[in-house]
């Protein structure tokens, strides 16, 4: 990198860049330079100290021949408008910086393999109407040598883990208690190994498939599918601990304190045998009805609602590392169930009950469709809780009756639109298909995954990609 005209700078240890306008009329010269190391022009800036200030990673590694795109965050702390004019002051001689309509900015480079090495980038932030008050910030780009990149069988592009990956996420599905015996279970497997790092059993750590009968656990599936999951490098998300469904007909008959014992009991045992290899659990589904109330269950008519606390922290009890979530369906948008839980959660919260974050199923229609600005707002309240975001049953059905081409385009877009909005959500940790192909979803007659029934890979896989492929990276909240 000796020959390359721009400038480069030393790597920063720092995770959070933040910088600050100065003034060198009112330090010394040695003390008023920038983070380059380059005391800025002596050209009356003033000193409003901590006025402007850059939201940046110091650093970033990037590979050549791979776009880099991030967001550029500048804030001015005294006053919220007019924003802080963002440029590029020294970067790439074929580097952009876009500002999108929202008014954020977005810095967009190539790298070519003889860009390899570190690359500094300098933005300058000043206020509009006073551009003396300004501040700089320098992102050191660590540029590696691309590797040839392993594709995916449906197209010039790498797999969507790994598209995923660059963002931080986790992409997955809905493995079928049956995966394993299915007709198509080799391409069915192999499909899923290639293109999700993240797999949830649909059905068989569930009470009924787990527990038929008293006395006896019956691991072999569940147990097969987390092996499965290890093996292809997948994380696993149980699913659920206590739900009011698919439970077997002699739990439905015990009695109150019986049930008691046994939630506390399945809880352990399963929370205890599957400790370090599970990264998430449902810890209790389906709890609410739609005004908020809770489901009038066997679990809710035996203990009241204090039993949905009381699970996660017999969870806790049993794996103090794993991710703790509470999931549910038509909680994704704003609404009054929603409304209601984001109330009830922030109660437990403040009661300290362990729930790391919400799984919001997210089962939709291409001809009844919510809006995505309410899920982008819905999600936003649920993350300012510090709460982990999951979309844990992601369909979209298509109207059987209608052009099929055009209800796939309408399909892509609402894959596309959610999986973007999950990007831009720094607490948005997972997406999950509640199935793999059309063949063997849940909602199979309604056509509603990214592959048909013969795998091949539908307009709503390819919309996946681009998204993962042109949206800017958003760093992960801290968990």
């Amino acid at each position: 990198m000796g020959s390359t005209p721009w400038r480069t700078g030393p790597a920063c240890a720092l995770l959070l860049l933040l910088l600050v306008g100065c003034s060198p009329s009112d330090r010394d010269a040695s003390d008023a330079s920038d983070v380059s190391g380059e005391p800025p022009a002596d050209d009356g800036a003033r000193d409003i100290s901590g006025a402007l200030q850059f939201e940046l990673a110091a650093e970033r590694d990037v590979v050549a021949d791979q776009p880099v795109a991030f967001v550029v965050t500048a804030r001015d702390t005294a006053r919220t408008v007019p924003g802080p004019t963002v440029l590029l002051v020294d970067a790439p001689p074929d580097s952009v910086l876009e500002v999108r309509p929202d008014g954020t900015h977005v810095f967009r480079w190539n790298p070519a393999p003889t860009d390899v090495g570190e690359v500094a980038v300098v933005f300058e932030a000043t206020r509009p109407d006073d551009p003396a008050v300004r501040t700089r910030a320098e992102v050191l780009l660590r540029v590696a040598a691309a590797e040839r990149p392993r594709l995916s069988r449906f197209g010039q592009a790498p797999p969507l883990r790994d598209l995923a990956a660059v963002h931080g996420l986790r992409l997955g599905f809905a493995a079928p208690h049956d995966m394993f015996e299915l007709d198509d279970s080799a391409l069915f497997t192999a499909i899923a190994a290639e293109e999700y790092d993240i797999l949830t059993p649909e059905n068989s750590m569930k009470m009924r498939y787990l527990r038929h009968v008293p006395g006896r656990y019956e691991w072999e599936r569940s147990d097969r599918l987390v092996e499965f999951a290890e093996a292809h490098g997948m994380a696993v998300h149980g699913h659920p601990l206590i739900w009011s469904g698919q439970v077997s007909p002699w739990i439905e008959e015990l009695g109150r304190s019986e049930l008691s014992d046994l939630m506390r009991e399945h809880i352990a045992t399963v929370v205890s045998r599957y400790r370090g290899r599970i990264e998430v659990w449902d810890v209790v589904n389906e709890a609410f009805f739609r005004d908020g109330r809770p489901r009038d269950t066997l679990w809710y008519l035996s203990m009241g609602e204090a039993y949905i606390a009381e699970a996660f922290r017999i969870a806790r009890e049993h794996d103090p590392d794993v991710t703790l979530i509470y999931n549910d369906f038509d909680i994704a948008w704003l609404n009054p169930k929603s409304d209601a839980l984001l109330e009830w959660v922030a109660g437990e919260l403040e009661r300290g009950t362990p729930i790391d974050g919400v799984g919001f199923q997210v089962h939709l229609e291409t001809f009844d469709l919510p809006g995505v600005d309410s899920l982008r707002e819905n999600f936003r309240r649920f993350a300012e809780l510090g709460l982990d975001i999951y979309i844990t049953e992601m369909d979209v059905a298509v109207d059987w009756q209608a052009d099929p081409d055009v209800e796939a385009l309408k399909q892509a877009d609402v894959y596309a639109d959610v999986l973007r909005i999950c990007v831009e959500q720094p607490h948005c940790q997972a997406l999950q298909t509640w199935g793999l192909g059309d063949r063997h979803a849940w909602r199979s007659s309604s056509k509603p995954m990214p592959f048909d029934d013969e795998y091949r890979a539908k307009p709503a896989f390819h919309a996946m990609q681009r998204v993962l492929q042109e949206t800017p990276p958003t760093p992960r909240a801290p968990r």
